[in-house]
């Protein structure tokens, strides 16, 4: 069995933040008010472009076999999150899972999977 390694993306309905490297990618709109899919998916594009998420998800894209996103979603995050999701699974073509994360976690450690 091949077993897949996440990178794990935090999201708070305004940033993405790579982890374990700590980038963020502010996104300046809410996604849930933005009107069809496309217009999503072109202003994520934007939004990520020239950033280290950008280089991973190439990465990730290349690799796919063997990694997938899993994004931790906090309180705040939940109401665009189906924006994001779709995102990373209907136009990327990635697999994806995610964590819902309590309210008072203030900080997230997540180990580098050396393999």
């Amino acid at each position: 069995m091949n077993k897949k390694i996440p990178t794990y993306l935090e999201w708070d309905g305004a940033r993405l933040v790579l982890h374990p490297s700590k980038s963020e990618v502010r996104i300046h709109r809410s996604l849930s008010s933005i009107r069809n899919w496309e217009e999503t998916y072109r202003y994520l594009d934007r939004s990520i472009q020239d950033s280290e998420l950008e280089r991973e998800i190439k990465e990730i894209v290349k690799d796919s076999e063997s990694r997938y996103f899993v994004i931790l979603v906090r309180p705040e995050g939940f109401e665009s999150f189906s924006n994001l999701q779709a995102y990373f699974s209907s136009h990327l073509n990635l697999d994806l899972g995610y964590e819902p994360l309590l309210k008072e976690w203030k900080t997230i450690q997540v180990r580098e999977h050396n393999d």
